[in-house]
């Protein structure tokens, strides 16, 4: 035969010379494919999320996400699975689209048409619109302020401030919305100016162009306005009396003097327990020792001396 060695291959095996055969290293039979999970909004991964492969209606395996976010589906034959994240995390919108892999072999697996073994999946924080109400000088929470959503569709949502100032609507899905306060706070000022709330698909919410974390809601406490009538005993109207406001704390919190109508006007009062008191009487006439209590009530009612409704008369007795 000339002394030259005969190489024959079979099913992959090389036979060199009479009784020794050489193998050729195995073409791999199954495949394997990565799932990585991260969030939307951060790209940081998320662990703890559970998905289950399915070929039909069997279910071939269940792999929970690791640290790294990061699920490994091994030894599959060729066929046509379906992959479902049937267990997601709090905080997270529910995902339900599902997964198509194809595996022609190890090295050909398409995941949703696309050639690769690899795959990074999205998961949506819940959007979640919450605020507080608070007042605008004191930022003490307040209470009983009630508000509405309105989405695109007309559907409204009324929420109201609980004790701690909250206003919590709960999880809001992406849109346009228009936020309006409907009733505010006793002994608050009413706004009612709309907001535009966008809440967009990568979790983020503006109300009234303001980011949600740095938005808050104020109101300004009420302030009204009474006034009392200096009279002489005989009904003469009686100017130049000098008038102070004092609160429950001993504090003068407006000074006012009598015109030519006799009247004494005080604006700007917040609700609370005051007196008034004659601080000074019209010339020719006796001082006055007595102080007058003035209630203004969170709606506006005013209550001198016990006597609802301003334009208390307090009468002077001429000098003798």
């Amino acid at each position: 035969m000339g002394g030259r060695e005969r190489r024959i291959q079979i099913n992959n095996n090389l036979i060199n010379g009479p009784g020794f055969v050489e193998s050729s290293p195995p073409e791999e039979q199954f495949a394997s494919f990565l799932i990585r999970k991260i969030d939307v909004t951060t790209g940081l991964p998320l662990a703890g999320v559970t998905f289950t492969l399915f070929q039909g209606n069997t279910e071939i395996a269940i792999e929970v996400t690791n640290e790294n976010g990061e699920v490994r589906f091994s030894n599959l034959s060729p066929g046509v699975y379906q992959l479902e994240e049937t267990i997601g995390l709090p905080g997270y919108q529910e995902t339900t689209n599902l997964v198509t892999i194809t595996i022609q072999s190890a090295v050909e697996i398409y995941m949703n048409g696309v050639l690769t073994n690899e795959l990074t999946l999205e998961n949506v924080p819940v959007f979640q619109l919450a605020f507080l109400k608070v007042d605008n000088e004191t930022r003490q929470p307040l209470s009983r302020a009630t508000y509405t959503l309105t989405d695109a569709l007309g559907t409204v949502r009324t929420v109201t401030s609980n004790a701690d100032g909250l206003v919590d609507f709960g999880v809001v899905p992406p849109g346009r919305y228009v936020l309006v306060e409907i009733s505010s706070p006793p002994g608050y000022v009413d706004n009612n100016v709309p907001l535009e709330v966008i809440v967009t698909n990568d979790g983020t919410i503006t109300v009234g162009q303001v980011e949600l974390s740095e938005f808050v809601a104020t109101n300004e406490r009420a302030r009204f306005e009474f006034f009392v009538r200096k009279l002489s005993v005989d009904g003469t109207r009686l100017s130049d009396a000098l008038f102070e406001l004092i609160n429950d704390l001993g504090e003068v919190r407006d000074v006012q003097v009598s015109d030519f109508d006799g009247v004494a006007r005080f604006s700007n009062v917040l609700p609370g327990q005051y007196v008034i008191r004659e601080a000074r009487p019209p010339a020719g006439f006796a001082p006055i020792q007595t102080d007058f209590p003035v209630i203004v009530k969170e709606d506006g009612e005013i209550i001198i001396n016990n006597v609802p409704g301003d334009g208390y008369p307090i009468l002077n007795e001429p000098l003798q």
